[in-house]
């Protein structure tokens, strides 16, 4: 790393090795160096600009600290939208399985094959399987939301909010957008964590361009 033009000033070496082998893997925290400027020319030619190993140690911390809000969130969001997708099913007296025929319906094949397959996927899961394996050739609406991952729910809200038109809808899609923007996690942690970083420690000629 020194010959890249890392230091450790921030961070001693003895401390960057601790960090390293109890709480961090290596080429987790040396991947940020890539958010970093080189120099171009001169003596250090091709060498980041006063990056120190103090500064890879922070934004893996601010990264992971950032996941962990936003695993929650995308959790929170997934689950009421499901609730809110069969609360809007009843307000709209669908029959469960009617639904859900005619959605499968509105498919191509390789749309219906793609979720037969996560179907005899999850047939033997300890959490699931049970649901799967009886409802495997007709199931309705409740369970389906249940043994899908969210991309599949999703398409079902999209399929809902077409056959319904209205507001509980459109709701529907902003919730299942938002959890998609939400599970995002890695870009959006790295954004915002460098250019909290580049505010907080780099020097004030590289921070004049930087906003949060």
């Amino acid at each position: 790393m020194k010959a890249k033009g890392i230091s450790f000033e921030l961070c001693s070496e003895d401390e960057a090795k601790a960090h390293l082998r109890t709480k961090c893997q290596f080429f987790r925290v040396y991947a940020y160096r890539k958010l970093f400027p080189k120099h171009v020319g001169g003596p250090r030619d091709g060498q980041y600009v006063n990056l120190d190993f103090g500064h890879l140690r922070t934004l893996s911390n601010l990264d992971r600290m950032l996941r962990d809000v936003l695993l929650h969130m995308a959790l929170d969001v997934e689950h009421f939208a499901k609730v809110r997708l069969l609360a809007a099913a009843e307000d709209h007296e669908e029959d469960g399985y009617t639904l859900m025929r005619d959605y499968r319906e509105s498919l191509s094949d390789g749309e219906r094959s793609r979720i037969e397959g996560e179907f005899k996927k999850r047939r033997n899961d300890p959490y699931t399987g049970g649901v799967v394996r009886r409802h495997f050739g007709d199931m309705p609406v409740w369970a389906f939301c249940e043994v899908v991952p969210f991309g599949m729910f999703a398409d079902l809200v999209r399929f809902c909010a077409d056959r319904w038109g209205d507001k509980n809808s459109d709701s529907l899609t902003t919730s299942t957008r938002t959890r998609d923007r939400s599970v995002m996690r890695e870009p959006m942690a790295h954004v915002f964590s460098t250019k909290l970083l580049r505010l907080t420690f780099l020097p004030s000629r590289l921070r004049c361009s930087s906003t949060l």
